[in-house]
């Protein structure tokens, strides 16, 4: 039997979407699960091997799944080989459902991530909840722990310090991360992705006093964190994704809640900003934190 799951969105959707792909395998052992997705999402399954089968949502053969038209031959030859179907996305529901079915498919579920306005609780409980299955866990839900092979025997960051979010409201203000590294008695080091160097956030970071390492994919981005030994960021994909690589991590929060956006895993901890903004969070409360960390050997 095949099952289809269909899925796009950024790093932090596609980590936070790992326990809903866990729980769905457990249902179906002997299925075969296909991840229809972009890239990032595609990247994120692969490395974590919840995946068996990969396509991707970016080939231009899959664009007609959101038109009004109906389904192309390839559609139809596509989707039919599946018995059922997960279709995360917030479009209309009862059009995407249609064309699935329309394209041969049985059994649609068509799965809205937004969290409800009435909804609390962490946003993996939602994704989990619209699956509407009586075997839900009622215990925490299941979090993949991605192991980075060939790691040296001792760890080569001892701070690494990701300064970016995918919005400006979301980072805490790039000179208290730099007085924050000045202030603490260990190594740091600045952690730039293709958002940051978009900004030119890297040409603020003091190259003579810290070390600044820059990832182009996400192999590079698990090599990366599973080398740190504490890792301190904003509310982001990249910091998901630091939880992912089990690397003990303290996440800031100003403007989202971390009772719904919280890096899940057992080596988190989190500071939240007084007032709602990442200015509230002052050097000093963050300094605490870090100084009540403890750094594995």
């Amino acid at each position: 039997m095949n099952i289809l799951l269909v899925r796009s969105g950024g790093l932090g959707d596609a980590v936070l979407t790992l326990p809903v792909i866990h729980h769905i395998k457990e249902l179906n052992p002997e299925a075969r699960l296909h991840i229809l997705g972009n890239e990032t999402v595609l990247a994120v399954m692969r490395r974590t091997g919840l995946g068996d089968v990969f396509h991707s949502l970016d080939a231009g053969r899959f664009s007609g799944i959101y038109s009004d038209a109906e389904p192309s031959k390839f559609l139809k030859s596509f989707f039919s080989d599946f018995h059922t179907v997960y279709f995360f996305t917030a479009a209309n529901k009862e059009k995407i459902e249609h064309f699935i079915k329309e394209a041969g498919v049985k059994s649609c579920r068509v799965l809205d991530p937004r969290l409800p306005p009435d909804r609390h609780g962490h946003i993996v409980y939602h994704l989990m909840s619209i699956l509407e299955d009586s075997h839900l866990p009622s215990s925490h839900p299941f979090f993949p722990v991605i192991k980075c092979e060939h790691m040296p025997a001792k760890k080569r960051n001892r701070l690494l310090i990701h300064p970016g979010s995918g919005s400006h409201s979301k980072n805490w203000p790039l000179e208290r991360f730099i007085h924050l590294a000045d202030k603490l008695d260990v190594p740091a080091t600045f952690l730039m992705g293709p958002a940051e160097i978009e900004c030119g956030m890297e040409n603020d970071i003091p190259v003579n006093r810290f070390n600044v390492v820059i990832t182009e994919s996400l192999d590079e981005l698990c090599s990366v964190l599973c080398g740190a030994k504490i890792y301190i960021g904003n509310d982001s994909g990249v910091s998901h994704c630091a939880s992912l690589c089990d690397t003990p991590s303290l996440v800031l929060f100003g403007p989202t809640d971390p009772a719904i956006w919280r890096p899940l895993g057992l080596n988190v901890r989190v500071i939240s900003s007084f007032n709602g903004t990442m200015e509230g969070i002052s050097t000093r409360k963050v300094i605490k934190a870090l100084k009540k960390t403890t750094f594995p050997n």
